[in-house]
């Protein structure tokens, strides 16, 4: 019983990380709502003739479930003075960037839905960087006596969990003296 006891205590020490974070699906909603409208130009190929068109994205959102990121927008397409709008949706993933300290939510897998089956992930591949620092980086000065300590934070081994309607960011911070 001991032996167990000592293995599930170093377990958790072990696997255990020291920063727990919650981004909320509505905060990140915010940030890419923030961003605004997107648009660009292609060209659809149709057998024996190449139609260009332009393209519009916006109320663009996320929804976060478990394990899974979806985005959904609305879409409006204008080819040869014709509007025609439809929507949006695919998949998508968050990373945390320690270089760029920036969350990095990529989409692929991009479908208009109420026009034609269009891909857009064939020549569009959305990024948004939302720029967050964990832990700010700059020196902390401890008062020792008579002297002065200072130490800098690290981070290290961040994982991100999706969750329905939130972001769980773990990692563990260090502490060292510079």
């Amino acid at each position: 019983m001991k032996k167990i006891f000592l293995f599930l205590v170093f377990s958790l020490c072990i696997f255990s990380k020291n920063l727990e974070l919650n981004l909320s699906e509505d905060f990140l909603n915010s940030f890419i709502s923030a961003v605004g409208s997107i648009n660009g130009k292609s060209t659809m190929n149709l057998s024996f003739i190449k139609i260009p068109y332009e393209w519009e994205i916006s109320n663009a959102r996320i929804v976060l479930k478990e394990n899974k990121l979806e985005f959904y927008s609305d879409f409006q397409m204008l080819t040869k003075g014709i509007v025609s709008n439809g929507n949006l949706h695919g998949e998508g993933n968050i990373v945390y960037n320690q270089q760029e300290k920036a969350f990095i939510i990529s989409l692929n897998e991009l479908k208009v839905s109420g026009i034609e089956d269009i891909d857009l992930g064939e020549f569009y591949k959305p990024q948004f960087t939302l720029p967050m620092e964990l832990v700010e980086e700059k020196p902390i000065k401890i008062k020792k006596e008579n002297e002065y300590v200072e130490l800098r934070s690290y981070i290290k081994d961040e994982e991100i969990f999706m969750k329905d309607g939130y972001i769980k960011v773990e990692a563990n911070i260090y502490f060292e003296q510079i």
